[in-house]
């Protein structure tokens, strides 16, 4: 009887020591975790640091505005679509997924993802002015999904090439 007993103790003791702390039955496990303020404040204010030294930067030719656009679809990232963005479209990026520093730029879920994507139109409407229509091709793993289209107004600014207007269809 004293052997089991032992072999019972050693169990609960090992278990003690690797089971984290605040798994406990006595824990309280739905308790949010504090946010240093004073971090969190410093990490807003360094996205929107980023943010400002990202509006200097932009595309040099419509076919690398058009090529972030795509990267953009690709990865999920919507900073790649404000980088490229005219400033009318970058205020509307803002207003539809919020400040930089107070929200996530992530575009589209999980599932299905683009592999791919191609050109199918591209016409020269000025010596300022492009249409591109671009293709997504999806898949998940359940197999293909339809394809996507996104056409893209892109303007020569004063500086940079950029994405006027948008259309997903």
């Amino acid at each position: 009887m004293k052997s089991i007993y032992k072999y019972f103790s050693c169990i609960f003791v090992l278990l003690l020591l690797i089971v984290p702390a605040g798994t406990y039955a006595n824990s309280n496990i739905n308790k949010a975790p504090e946010i240093d303020s004073v971090k969190f404040q410093q990490i807003k204010a360094q996205v929107y640091l980023f943010k400002q030294v990202l509006d200097e930067f932009g595309a040099t030719s419509p076919s690398q505005a058009v090529e972030l656009w795509a990267k953009s679809e690709s990865t999920r990232n919507g900073v790649y679509q404000y980088a490229v963005s005219c400033e009318e479209l970058k205020q509307k990026i803002i207003e539809k997924w919020g400040k930089a520093e107070e929200n996530f730029w992530i575009i589209s879920g999980s599932s299905p993802s683009t592999y791919k994507y191609e050109i199918v139109e591209n016409e020269k409407i000025n010596e300022n002015t492009y249409k591109v229509k671009l293709k997504f091709y999806w898949a998940s793993s359940l197999g293909e999904d339809e394809p996507t289209y996104n056409t893209l107004t892109i303007v020569k600014g004063e500086k940079y090439w950029c994405v006027k207007d948008y259309k997903q269809l």
